[in-house]
């Protein structure tokens, strides 16, 4: 199936919703508000979740450029007219809500962190809500609720906040409740607001016991709702000829280093993010690179020519044209390999790629989009260290430079490379969906 996730805030991530749609190999779609993406004026996905944000119904542009509530009601009324699934998150739940017709409100009580909630009854004989128990703990972060229409069926609800799950339609919900949350939102969350709350109150919880708590529990009774709404909504929707559930065609090739081998922390996770999104996953080893090639033009010129006869070897056989969708994972020498290719592709347009610490010549090769990471140190960059940060910028390209990086980009603190290799996987995840 097709989910495409409406996501307002670079740290308001899609958390459990995410990761129950990669195990599931749904194919997935963003639109990023906060990079100005402009938010779907037509059904293209079977799954629509809008996720929550720092905004209200009732922001404006003035306060928020990127935030566009009208738009983002007209889709979601589309969903749910077309008799798709659509998950609202809290704002997203009030704009479900309004897109309904009925006006969000502001909650009794603020609440952040998990509270105990409680199903109503209309919640215990909920069909997509039958494992949750009568009494479960729900993550919090709000000051409003969704409102309720002449259909809607309140479904849960705790003490300071009588609408936690509402239902509007047989696949339209609003969860109030952050039933997604994992300790890297939390962090962030607290990141966002100066790494400690300045709001008060009786369900407002200390950054402390945010981060203290363990949202598995709560994570895998989402993933049991999507699970058995999904379950029946592909019941119903799927045939032979159905093209809301036909599976795109992905596919992602991975073009190392000369001494940054498959086997690496980058290759190897981003591999497996790869292969998490339902990619199809191709590798290229490389090998009869000569020695000492740091900065010796010469034998520089020798390694690309190498990768390159090798990648265009091993890709021979490959139909780029089976695949919609098709990003190129490139390490150092690898990066500039993988831009030549994909330039000259006939398939260029479908081609997306990914550079960990490219080289000048990578950006001789322009594509149609890409990401780079590259590291304030980079040894094999020397003096073009921010050359590539210009590159980046003249071809379009979003560049992330991680403070005192090596060509590794590791630093040689275990911690904080630990940390900078989740930061770089979180948006590389968030490239390859």
């Amino acid at each position: 199936m097709k989910v495409h996730i409406i996501q307002h805030d670079v740290w308001v991530e899609p958390g459990e919703y995410f990761s129950w749609a990669q195990r599931n190999r749904h194919d997935v779609s963003f639109t990023r508000c906060w990079l100005h993406e402009t938010v779907p004026s037509s059904v293209e996905a079977d799954f629509l979740i809008v996720l929550g944000g720092h905004q209200c119904p009732a922001t404006t542009k003035e306060e928020c450029d990127y935030f566009d509530a009208a738009a983002e009601r007209r889709i979601i009324r589309k969903y749910a007219d077309a008799g798709k699934a659509v998950i609202g998150v809290c704002l997203g739940a009030q704009l479900v809500g309004e897109a309904m017709g009925a006006a969000y409100e502001h909650s009794p009580e603020k609440e952040i962190g998990p509270v105990k909630a409680k199903l109503t009854e209309a919640g215990k004989a909920d069909p997509f809500l039958r494992d949750f128990p009568p009494v479960f703990d729900a993550g919090e972060w709000h000051n409003d609720m969704p409102g309720l229409n002449e259909k809607a069926v309140i479904l849960a609800e705790s003490e300071g906040c009588p609408r936690q799950i509402v239902r509007y339609g047989k696949y339209v919900y609003g969860f109030q409740t952050h039933m997604e949350f994992t300790h890297g939102i939390i962090k962030a969350g607290l990141q966002d607001v100066g790494g400690k709350l300045s709001v008060e109150g009786r369900f407002v919880q200390s950054a402390e016991e945010l981060l203290s708590y363990d949202y598995t529990e709560m994570n895998r009774l989402l993933s049991s709702f999507l699970d058995a709404m999904a379950k029946e909504y592909a019941s119903e929707n799927t045939s032979p000829d159905s093209p809301s559930v036909s599976r795109m065609k992905k596919l992602a090739v991975f073009f190392p280093g000369i001494g940054y081998t498959l086997d690496k922390p980058l290759m190897h996770y981003s591999r497996r993010l790869a292969a998490n999104c339902g990619f199809e996953v191709r590798l290229l080893p490389y090998s009869g690179f000569p020695e000492k090639v740091i900065g010796d033009r010469k034998y520089m010129e020798t390694v690309f020519d190498i990768a390159l006869k090798q990648s265009r070897k091993m890709l021979a056989e490959t139909d780029f044209s089976a695949y919609e969708d098709i990003v190129f994972v490139g390490k150092s020498i690898g990066t500039a390999a993988a831009a030549q290719i994909a330039s000259e592709m006939k398939e260029r347009d479908r081609v997306r790629c990914v550079f960990y610490t490219p080289l000048e010549e990578t950006f001789l090769f322009p594509v149609k989009r890409a990401i780079v990471f590259t590291g304030s140190k980079d040894q094999w960059v020397g003096r073009e260290r921010s050359r590539i940060q210009g590159l980046s910028e003249q071809a379009g390209y979003p560049c992330y430079v991680i403070p005192e990086a090596n060509h590794s980009l590791e630093t040689g603190d275990v911690d904080r490379d630990i940390a900078n290799v989740r930061d770089i996987m979180r948006e590389t995840a968030l490239f390859l969906k």
